[in-house]
């Protein structure tokens, strides 16, 4: 996962990364950048497989790039995400954020 250093996401990020051994899953790595260019770059080199980050910077964003793409918002935060195009993580995390918006559940119980 790629964000913007000394952000809310990164917070979030690393608070809930424990939640995917919980389950049973291997954990996401967190990688920050102080640049927006440099988390940009980090999808398109294949160093982050998702960016999380603000829903207008995606929209915005992917509509400058070729082959990525805006995944969906992720409940009332302002947030999305956005995958490089084929990324084999993309149709879980599509139905992971579904299964948020469609229970309302922001975490694990």
């Amino acid at each position: 996962m790629g964000t913007a250093a000394c952000t809310t996401f990164e917070v979030m990020l690393e608070e809930n990364k424990h939640l995917c051994t919980e389950a049973g899953k291997r954990p996401y790595d967190v990688k920050t950048y102080s640049e927006p260019g440099a988390v940009w770059a980090s999808l398109q080199q294949g160093r982050s497989d998702v960016v999380m980050s603000t829903i207008n910077g995606l929209r915005y964003a992917v509509t400058q790039q070729e082959g990525v793409r805006f995944l969906d918002e992720f409940k009332r935060l302002d947030v999305g995400f956005a995958f490089r195009k084929g990324t084999p993580p993309a149709p879980a995390f599509r139905a992971a954020v579904n299964g948020l918006r469609r229970t309302g559940r922001t975490t694990a119980s």
